[in-house]
C-alpha cells in the first residue's frame, strides 16, 4: 500500500514570546498514514494537533526530520505562504498533482460515508 503521509523524526519548537526560550512541540515525531485510510488526531489543548496540520500543509517546517506527502517533501514557498495567509490550501496551485487528487478522492469518500450514515440513521428511525 502507498504511504500518503510520512513524518520522519520531526523536531519542532515554538519560541516563547515572554521568555524568548524554545518550547518543544515535537521531539522525534514519527507518523505514517496509508493512502485511503482515515485518521483522527485527538488530544488536549496545546498538544500539537494544529502544529501537525501546519506541517502537513508546509505552513511551518520541521527544525529536524522531514514531512512527505505522497513521497514529495513539501517545500515552503512564497506561493504556499501567501496561500495559507489567504486561508487557501497550498495544493490548490497544482490541482493535477497526486496530493490534490488524493484530497479530492478523500472529500468524495467522506461525503459518501456521510450519506450512508444518514441513510442508516433514517432506516433505524422507522
Amino acid at each position: 500500500m502507498t504511504h500518503a503521509v510520512i513524518a520522519d523524526n520531526v523536531h519542532f519548537s515554538y519560541t516563547s514570546q515572554t521568555e524568548n526560550v524554545p518550547i518543544p512541540v515535537f521531539d522525534g515525531l514519527n507518523l505514517t498514514v496509508e493512502e485511503g485510510s482515515f485518521v483522527a488526531v485527538l488530544g488536549r489543548n496545546g498538544c500539537g494537533k494544529s502544529t501537525l496540520a501546519k506541517h502537513l500543509n508546509a505552513i511551518v517546517l520541521p527544525e529536524g526530520g522531514s514531512v512527505r506527502v505522497f513521497d514529495t517533501e513539501i517545500p515552503r514557498s512564497v506561493r504556499a505562504a501567501e496561500a495559507s495567509g489567504e486561508g487557501k490550501s497550498i495544493f490548490a496551485f497544482d490541482p493535477k498533482s497526486r496530493v490534490a487528487q488524493a484530497y479530492t478522492n478523500l472529500t468524495k469518500e467522506v461525503a459518501e460515508l456521510g450519506k450512508e450514515t444518514n441513510r442508516s440513521r433514517s432506516d433505524g428511525a422507522r
